[in-house]
């Protein structure tokens, strides 16, 4: 396998993407496929690519991107995407969503809890659940509620989240795992 690259397998054949093609950065630390089938690549330090099949179109701070460092994305159920930014040695800058048209940053200033946002997931109740360096913040298109250690949560640093079948939201944290029967 060739570093600094997308890899792909298609149906037995590997077939591989990088800056020559149109990736704006070779490190890659989130993807999601929206519901019209496009892959999208949150770059560490590239902004995030949309791929169609064929090419890649970046979108950057200069786009109005909160951060060219993408840790996390998710489609919601009314299309948009969500894009958590985040950095290893600086501080992140929120979270960015996009409606197809314009990004509309969040931050600590607008109710969330770090502006390191590692991951992010849409709950069946239609919840945006953000995993940050200083907890989990809900938003429920009103505003947002954190919930960290002061709430039974396992450690703040939180970087993975998923739902599972029968409803629960499980957080996995730098130190252990936490589960979220009933918020």
């Amino acid at each position: 396998m060739r570093e600094g690259r997308i890899i792909r397998n298609n149906k037995g054949y590997w077939e591989s993407y990088a800056l020559i093609d149109g990736l704006p950065d070779i490190n890659v630390l989130a993807i999601c496929e929206d519901k019209e089938g496009f892959i999208w690549f949150g770059t560490e330090d590239g902004g995030v690519s949309r791929y169609d099949g064929q090419s890649f179109v970046n979108f950057t701070v200069e786009d109005g991107l909160a951060s060219n460092s993408i840790t996390s994305i998710i489609e919601d159920k009314e299309g948009c995407l969500w894009f958590g930014t985040g950095s290893w040695d600086t501080e992140g800058h929120g979270v960015s969503r996009y409606d197809g048209r314009k990004f509309i940053n969040i931050n600590t200033e607008d109710g969330l809890a770090d502006n390191n946002v590692w991951s992010i997931l849409e709950d069946k109740e239609g919840y945006i659940w953000l995993g940050t360096y200083k907890g989990i913040s809900r938003y429920d298109r009103q505003g947002f509620k954190t919930f960290n250690t002061k709430n039974g949560l396992y450690n703040n640093h939180v970087r993975f989240i998923l739902e599972d079948k029968k409803g629960y939201i499980w957080f996995g944290t730098y130190w252990g795992a936490s589960l979220a029967m009933m918020v």
